[in-house]
């Protein structure tokens, strides 16, 4: 079976809760299901912050938002998949975002998007510059 495993993160830049709000209305409006190679509502998720006062604080800095999704993929769907992860990143406000790529032939690759500090302005919601990295291994 020819079998894509995805999965990765984006780390928001603060605690701030109207960053946390806005990203989380974003990632609500993403479709339930998705054209292929999918990027639905439901492969996103992240922990809900705790306050620390009976355990530690989970979203200390920002939250992790997490994403999974394993699809049938006869050939490397990255480049489409990248236009729809960028389209959203470009609509959330974050730091950095991961990416793991693992094909069924046993190529791995790692990609990321990351803000410079200096860019980031928490004032400005939105996020329209970032680095791409690719690593493979």
């Amino acid at each position: 079976m020819n079998k894509l495993v995805a999965y990765g993160a984006i780390i928001e830049p603060t605690r701030d809760s109207s960053i946390q709000e806005h990203n989380t209305r974003i990632l609500n409006k993403l479709p339930e299901f998705d054209e292929w190679p999918p990027l639905a509502q439901s492969s996103f998720s992240f922990q809900v912050p705790s306050q620390g006062e009976d355990g530690p604080i989970t979203d200390f800095g920002g939250r992790v938002i997490h994403f999974a999704f394993s699809i049938k993929a006869s050939e490397d769907p990255f480049e489409v998949w990248r236009i729809k992860f960028e389209a959203l990143l470009n609509k959330l406000v974050w730091e950095s975002a991961h990416v793991h790529w693992k094909m069924w032939w046993g190529a791995q690759q790692h990609y990321k998007w990351e803000r410079k500090h200096e860019e980031i302005n928490h004032s400005e919601l939105i996020p329209n510059h970032w680095t791409f990295t690719h690593e493979e291994g």
